[in-house]
C-alpha cells in the first residue's frame, strides 16, 4: 500500500484480503489467521491503529512511499518480536531494524518504504499513531526540542528507532 494523505488502512487491507470492517475494527479473515486491527480517530490529524493478530503463514506487509510528500509522522510501538523490518527512502538509502526484544519504538516520516515480516503462528501486538507533524510539535510544546523534533520540523525524511530493554 501507499499511504497518501487520505489513506484508510482498514479499507485498503479489507479490499486486498476480503476482510470485514465493523465499527472501525477490521477482523482478520480466518483464511489468514485470527485477530483484528482497530482504528481510533482522536481527530482528523491524530489516529491510532491497534494491531492484535496471529497469521497462519508468514506475512509481509509492504508500504510504499507516497508519490507526493505530505505532513505525517508515524509512531509505532512494538510489543512483539518481529523477525525483521526493512525501511528505505526513494533514493534507496536502507535502514534495517531487527527487534531483539519484545518492545521497541519507531518514529518516521511516511516517505519511507517499509517492509515488515510477521512470522507464522506468532502473536503480534503493536500500535501505530499517525499524526500530522505540525500537530505533534504543537501538542508537545517543548521549549528546547530534542534533535528528533528538529528533524520532524525541518526534514522531509527521518527515522528514529529504539529498542526498549527491561532495565
Amino acid at each position: 500500500f501507499a499511504a497518501h494523505s487520505n489513506f484508510n488502512f482498514l479499507t485498503s487491507f479489507a479490499e486486498q484480503f476480503n476482510a470485514q470492517v465493523l465499527d472501525d475494527t477490521l477482523i482478520i479473515p480466518a483464511s489468514l489467521g485470527e485477530g483484528s486491527i482497530k482504528k481510533v480517530e482522536l481527530s482528523p490529524n491524530f489516529k491510532l491503529l491497534i494491531h492484535r493478530y496471529t497469521f497462519k503463514e508468514d506475512f509481509v506487509l509492504k508500504r510504499m512511499a507516497p508519490e507526493q510528500w505530505h505532513d505525517q509522522t508515524t509512531i509505532i510501538f512494538y510489543s512483539s518480536s518481529l523477525s525483521s523490518h526493512l525501511l528505505s527512502n526513494p533514493e534507496r538509502a536502507q535502514f534495517y531494524c531487527k527487534n531483539y526484544t519484545k518492545s521497541s519504538i519507531e518514529i518516521s516520516s511516511v516517505d519511507l518504504n517499509s517492509e515488515i515480516h510477521f512470522p507464522a503462528n506468532t502473536e503480534i501486538y503493536f500500535t501505530v499513531i499517525g499524526v500530522k507533524s505540525a500537530t505533534l510539535i504543537e501538542t508537545l510544546q517543548v521549549e528546547k526540542p530534542h534533535h528528533l523534533l528538529e528533524s520532524i520540523r525541518n526534514s522531509r525524511t527521518y527515522l528514529y528507532y529504539e529498542t526498549m530493554w527491561l532495565e
